[in-house]
């Protein structure tokens, strides 16, 4: 039930107040981050993790695995292969590709994953990373340590083989048409000027290779790999960055970095996270399966996926007050009772008491024991626009939230059946 305080008018409720974003959880921090191992709804090692936006995800895996994070959990998501992917990416708003093993290729669109049938057969090699600059222009990479490396290329209509290496190319980071990098086997860098594939000078030594990639921006760039090796790009060369790599021997699989050059991590065997807050790196946890990637979608949550047998599957938040409610986000707003969508809020700290919805009125509408679904791992709040089964009438509501330390936030949104 809602309880309207003594004192308190409807009035006091300021109709078309718009909310911005935040969050929090459980668990210990270094730096901005805090982690939280969670379950996931499949079994199988996941190897790759990408945010399509801030509150949805796709990860990929063992014997075709994708699970999808949406409205706060993991779902899974049937794909049409029993093959293992490595890798998955976005092409826009509502696409995204996965690649795996022996060539395999899907393709999500229409909301559907699929095999996409123009690059059967285009390889038999390993494929290990994707990326796409746009949906008409997409790179995959891979290849055997025995066999040699291939970099296959997306024009918007079909894949092509755009390289053979004589080494494996692991990972890629597609800047633009005529800047893209990729390293690989055998401490390999290579860049791509939109014309010719160059050797770029390396700084690992020999007999290792680099595992992953990432360019937050043009002038500056990350990679990481075996022997726990970490190097920076900057002024147009890459240089070992020596505190980062004197934190860990593990090889290191993944690393992502935020735009603002102050958040980061990066990821590897036994566990290992090393987080970054712009100007270090400090090893903040070690321990359980290898950690195979990370993905940061902003500087407040972001997902690690892995595992040995079974999946593994952490999601961070960030280390912020447990009693905060100035960053939360609540959308779609207005909410349309056709688009078939909750009403999410999400961003919340973990210590909430109470979450209330009431019309204008201050009649209830509902709580968090009747038709509010909130998840304080994640810090998400969800609710069907249904009062007592039937659809709830259009026009706007009251929210009102507590955390057990007593701070309160208050607001409106609007139902529109459209």
């Amino acid at each position: 039930m809602i309880r309207i305080r003594q004192g308190l008018a409807p009035c006091l409720f300021i109709f078309g107040a718009v909310l911005a974003a935040g969050l929090a959880v459980t668990g210990p921090a270094y730096a901005w981050g805090v982690w939280t191992e969670m379950p996931s709804p499949s079994p199988n090692i996941l190897r790759s993790v990408k945010y399509m936006t801030r509150a949805r995800a796709w990860a990929v895996g063992d014997i075709g695995t994708v699970i999808k994070f949406e409205n706060g959990g993991w779902h899974t998501y049937p794909t049409g292969t029993d093959r293992n992917l490595n890798s998955v990416c976005l092409a826009g708003s509502e696409e995204a590709w996965a690649v795996g093993a022996t060539g395999t290729i899907l393709h999500l669109k229409g909301g559907r994953w699929s095999p996409d049938p123009q690059s059967q057969d285009i390889t038999l090699l390993d494929l290990l990373s994707v990326s796409f600059l746009n949906p008409a222009n997409g790179w995959a990479v891979g290849g055997d340590p025995a066999l040699g490396g291939v970099i296959l290329h997306y024009d918007g209509q079909s894949w092509v083989t755009a390289s053979v290496t004589g080494k494996v190319v692991t990972d890629l980071a597609v800047l633009a048409s005529d800047n893209i990098h990729f390293c690989g086997g055998e401490r390999s860098l290579t860049r791509f000027d939109g014309n010719v594939f160059a050797a770029v000078a390396s700084p690992l030594i020999d007999g290792q290779s680099w595992r992953g990639m990432s360019f937050p921006f043009r002038g500056l760039g990350w990679v990481v790999g075996d022997g726990g090796t970490v190097a920076k790009f900057s002024s147009g060369s890459w240089a070992v960055h020596p505190q980062g790599s004197s934190l860990t021997g593990a090889r290191l699989n993944s690393v992502a970095m935020l735009g603002d050059a102050v958040h980061g991590y990066a990821v590897g065997g036994g566990g290992v996270r090393l987080a970054y807050d712009g100007g270090t790196f400090a090893l903040e946890a070690a321990g359980g399966d290898e950690l195979l990637d990370v993905d940061l979608p902003n500087a407040l949550e972001g997902a690690a996926v892995g595992g040995a047998s079974l999946g593994r599957l952490l999601m961070v938040r960030a280390a912020t007050e447990e009693s905060n409610l100035d960053n939360i986000r609540i959308y779609p707003n207005p909410l349309s009772t056709k688009s078939g969508r909750p009403l999410t809020v999400d961003r919340l700290p973990t210590n909430v008491k109470t979450f209330e919805i009431a019309t204008l009125l201050g009649e209830p509408v509902a709580d968090l024991k009747n038709g509010i679904s909130y998840q304080p791992v994640t810090g998400i709040v969800t609710w069907w626009p249904s009062i007592r089964g039937r659809p709830a009438p259009q026009g706007p509501y009251l929210y009102r939230i507590e955390t057990l330390a007593g701070k309160v936030r208050r607001g409106t949104f609007l139902v529109a059946w459209r």
